[in-house]
């Protein structure tokens, strides 16, 4: 009984859907028919409620969707946990943890004050001679060598 319920959605989406349209053909004609106008009243109410099941059952169909397509990402993604698990133990063991060079990167940067906002930034000496620019990381500016000229 639970082994579906995107598709279980998706079927009882079509199911309001026919029972919309038929309840309100049959209250529509109820309404009319006092005054002598059923046919109009149901053919109103066929409208209204194929609009209105139309809706529903768009919005019951996509969640059964969802709920198919979570559910099958889950099952891919277990699929690929179990395959995976053993790859990661080995490359655990045998990488070695890097530590980064504190020397090289201290000597690379240097201290530069943003332009627009004036706060004192750790620039990195390779990009900006690369690239003629640093970004504030207070600001987010594009600090330029002519703005540094000035």
């Amino acid at each position: 009984m639970f082994d579906h319920p995107g598709k279980q959605l998706k079927d009882f989406g079509v199911f309001i859907f026919l029972i919309m349209v038929i309840a309100a053909t049959i209250i529509g004609y109820l309404i009319g028919a006092p005054a002598d106008h059923g046919l109009i009243g149901a053919g109103i109410g066929a409208v209204i409620g194929i609009t209105i099941g139309w809706l529903s059952t768009i919005v019951l169909i996509a969640f059964g969707e969802l709920v198919e397509n979570t559910t099958r990402i889950r099952e891919l993604m277990e699929e690929d946990d179990d395959n995976d698990e053993h790859e990661e133990t080995q490359e655990t063991i045998q990488k070695p943890i890097e530590q980064p060079n504190t020397l090289v990167s201290q000597q690379n940067h240097e201290k530069h004050v943003c332009d627009k906002c004036g706060s004192k930034n750790e620039v990195d000496l390779k990009f900006y001679e690369e690239n003629g620019y640093w970004i504030c990381d207070q600001c987010g500016y594009w600090n330029t060598e002519e703005d540094n000229d000035e």
